[in-house]
């Protein structure tokens, strides 16, 4: 299945305060995230397998300006830009491992 980055300013309790609910009703709440219903009832918690996760951060290190060389600071890896930095480039997360990117 195809993933998506969703941010959000904080993580949600439950499944009544997530952007993904598709359906309010009293008794009905359908999670366009899983595509089902949410826990009964909803606004206690949410799902078991929510697909929603915090997102990580990491720092883009430059590690030789000649060769453009720059590396994730969580998983270490290295790319090479011809011109820029990966702000520049709009890379704002990493290739690697799909954390969010911030320019140190």
């Amino acid at each position: 299945m195809p993933k998506a980055i969703l941010e959000l300013p904080k993580m949600p309790e439950s499944c009544w305060q997530c952007p993904c609910i598709q359906d309010r009703t009293e008794t009905y709440r359908w999670c366009g995230a899983i595509g089902g219903d949410c826990p009964n009832p909803p606004y206690k918690k949410r799902r078991d397998d929510c697909p929603l996760k915090p997102v990580e951060r990491c720092e883009w290190i430059l590690i030789d300006d000649d060769k453009g060389l720059w590396q994730c600071s969580k998983c270490g890896a290295e790319w090479v830009l011809e011109a820029g930095t990966p702000a520049d480039n709009e890379m704002n997360y990493c290739p690697a491992c799909g954390r969010r990117l911030e320019v140190e």
